[in-house]
């Protein structure tokens, strides 16, 4: 579609983990006089290189990246945070004429940026930390009958923060699958929150429990009401979704894993450990009697720290010089099932992005780019790009892309 030049465009690159969205903005940045917009929740943190995959300062070549490690791994980072940060790094760089590039794959975060109201406001928000202030037994008369009225209950007592130290409820998720609850209950807020997202899950549960109403209807309807008179969109924007199918893609992301092994991960997930004994990241056991460590907040979310958990654990005794000492056999079965594990949990957040893309934002690049303009209305183009031939990637990939924003065709 052609269209005129665009006044201040925002550029985004997005697709699964290991797809190669960190090398196409670097590319898009170099060739249009651009910066890039980090916009992975893992990434915003200090350090941990390895195990978040942030581009190396050689991989950059000079590209400045916003809202990339500058978050101290002892705080949270919410999407209002990064709908604050990102608002105010675009505009930044806008007034220097360049040309903002929203890369990552925290699809929430990108939505919630593209889009006014694309997630709660923050007066339903607060609604919302005033319910989760509230009795859970508050059950809606229309569930009191629903089959799974009983484990909602249960699953909502039992993480009630009012009652339960973080610790004690991570014991109880650890053992738990509230995700697979929700799935029951309201299966599209299911595929928006990965299954670490323990907290918002939680709250998608609660919603349900104590008004009767999906929390998808409710934000669905919520969005209708606000874009019934138009494009809600923000800026100037152009998509550009990197694809690879799982056949092509899986063997990349597990031979990734191997190379971050070699590059030390295990050195780094060592380091954060003893971070975490001390207290010093969140999630961290608040209760010497409870030490489990809460892998549903901050950093701790990124996949690996959970999936080598135990064989740490076993490292850590062995270091300890304690009289019980792990068998190496037993060590060595800890870290080839963490390795299995943390392969394992690669693909399925691959395929858990893929279905957000697919189901959501996809649809409201699409609505946006087939709307009738209207006048003052922002515009917005939508690309898929293949992403599986490696050896051409200039031509398939990035050319393609960088041909595309240079002749305005988004």
């Amino acid at each position: 579609m052609d269209r005129a030049k665009i006044n201040k465009p925002l550029l985004v690159v997005l697709g699964t983990t290991g797809v190669g969205k960190s090398q196409l903005g670097i590319e898009l940045a170099r060739a249009v006089d651009g910066e890039v917009i980090n916009a992975d929740s893992m990434q915003v943190y200090k350090g941990l290189d390895i195990v978040t995959n942030k581009a190396t300062m050689q991989e950059r070549q000079g590209v400045p990246h916003h809202l990339m490690d500058f978050l101290d791994p002892s705080k949270e980072y919410s999407v209002s945070d990064f709908d604050r940060d990102a608002s105010r790094a675009i505009s930044d760089i806008h007034s220097r004429g360049k040309v903002p590039i929203l890369v990552g794959g925290t699809n929430y975060y990108i939505q919630s940026l593209l889009w006014r109201e694309q997630t709660i406001t923050k007066a339903k928000a607060e609604q919302e930390r005033l319910l989760a202030e509230e009795e859970d037994s508050a059950i809606h008369s229309s569930v009191v009958d629903h089959p799974l009225a009983g484990k909602m209950t249960e699953a909502l007592t039992a993480t009630n923060p009012r009652v339960y130290s973080p610790s004690e409820i991570g014991v109880y998720l650890a053992g738990a699958n509230l995700w697979d609850l929700l799935k029951e209950v309201d299966p599209v807020m299911a595929d928006r929150w990965h299954e670490r997202h323990g907290r918002k899950i939680r709250r998608s549960i609660q919603v349900f429990y104590t008004t009767g109403r999906k929390h998808s209807e409710l934000i669905a309807e919520q969005w209708r009401q606000k874009t019934s008179s138009g494009s809600a969109l923000r800026h100037d924007t152009c998509v550009f979704w990197l694809h690879a199918p799982p056949a092509i893609l899986n063997p990349r992301l597990d031979a990734r894993v191997d190379q971050m092994i070699e590059r030390g991960l295990f050195q780094e997930l060592s380091e954060m450990r003893a971070d975490v004994r001390r207290g010093d990241v969140i999630g961290a056991p608040q209760d010497a009697s409870i030490p489990t460590i809460n892998y549903t907040r901050g950093i701790l979310q990124a996949i690996g720290f959970k999936e080598f958990d135990h064989y740490l654990t076993l490292m850590d005794g062995k270091a300890s010089g304690s009289e019980a000492q792990p068998q190496p056999e037993e060590i060595a079965k800890a870290r080839a099932q963490g390795l299995e594990d943390m392969k394992c949990a690669t693909r399925q957040y691959a395929r858990k992005q893929v279905s957000w893309i697919k189901n959501k934002l996809a649809i409201s690049c699409l609505n946006d780019a087939e709307r009738p303009s209207a006048k003052d209305a922002h515009s917005m183009c939508f690309f898929l790009l293949d992403a599986s031939p490696l050896s051409d990637w200039t031509a398939t990939v990035a050319a393609k892309a960088i041909g595309l924003t240079k002749s305005k065709r988004c």
